[in-house]
């Protein structure tokens, strides 16, 4: 699962809208079971770019990923406490999807 946004795309994504919600204040319901492991949509791009600077002509498949597993509830509470938003105003409460 990729994780960005593009302020060209409209439609509903699970990302932003959680973050925005967050920011905002609103209650979250987030998944605390299913695990995956989230890549930032800017490393992705630094390592197309570096592989289009530095070995253009090679064919090569990227295979990108990361090792840290983990749920999108911990996620976005990890999210909350790097951006520094109160956890006291913020309300997250879990589900299983």
């Amino acid at each position: 699962r990729y994780v960005g946004e593009s302020k060209n795309f409209n439609r509903p994504k699970r990302f932003p809208d959680a973050f925005h919600a967050l920011a905002a204040g609103r209650e979250l319901h987030l998944d605390s079971h299913k695990l995956f492991k989230p890549v930032l949509i800017n490393h992705i791009c630094n390592i197309i770019a570096h592989h289009i600077n530095h070995h253009l002509q090679a064919q090569t498949i990227l295979n990108v990923g990361t090792d840290k597993t983990t749920t999108f509830y911990e996620l976005m509470v990890d999210i909350a406490k790097t951006v520094g938003l109160d956890m006291k105003l913020t309300s997250f409460n879990y589900y299983v999807e």
